[in-house]
């Protein structure tokens, strides 16, 4: 049986070399994974972009073209609304309806 010196086995150092090694791997693999994981949420963001423009009720969402339309009909129907109310404050049988 042989009996090595302490000085053999550096402990101190090999601790040390080991964590500097394990830490560089963690680091690698993490910046990978943050990496790839910027790269889907990019992908992702601009293949939603692109497909609002194709497809223009994606989900509810209204194109900002389409707002002033909205609201032009909106207050065509509270004309219409009012228009009706007068009538049936005054007593009117029917009123014409708008033309659109």
């Amino acid at each position: 049986m042989s009996v090595f010196p302490q000085s053999f086995l550096k402990y101190d150092d090999i601790v040390h070399e080991a964590g500097k090694e394990i830490l560089n791997k963690i680091q690698t693999r993490g910046l990978a994974w943050v990496g790839a994981i910027a790269f889907i949420f990019t992908i992702a963001s601009l293949t939603m972009q692109v497909s609002q423009a194709y497809i223009p009720d994606l989900a509810g969402y209204v194109r900002p073209s389409r707002v002033g339309e909205l609201e032009a009909k909106i207050e065509q129907f509270e004309r219409r609304v009012r228009d009706l109310e007068a009538a049936a404050e005054h007593g009117a049988g029917t009123v014409e309806r708008d033309s659109r």
